[in-house]
């Protein structure tokens, strides 16, 4: 299997939104990946945050796996 592993960047909003599409499809979850979808500026914003990062793993262009993190601060 020849597999392109992509961080998401802020310009990759088609990239995200088709992440967010598989996630669906991943986990039977498809109405809740994307009824309600963010819009392209909130996502644009997320990818800009230091604290939150998606990858991607892409087969000839398609995304067909990937992840998403982010940092949750401590407060103690």
């Amino acid at each position: 299997m020849n597999l392109t592993i992509q961080k998401i960047l802020p310009d990759d909003v088609a990239l995200m939104e088709a992440l967010l599409a598989t996630f669906g499809e991943a986990f039977d979850e498809v109405e809740t990946y994307g009824k309600n979808r963010p819009g392209a500026d909130y996502l644009r914003q997320l990818l800009m945050k230091d604290y939150f990062i998606a990858i991607a793993a892409l087969k000839a262009g398609e995304v067909v796996g990937g992840l998403t993190a982010y940092e949750l601060k401590k407060f103690e």
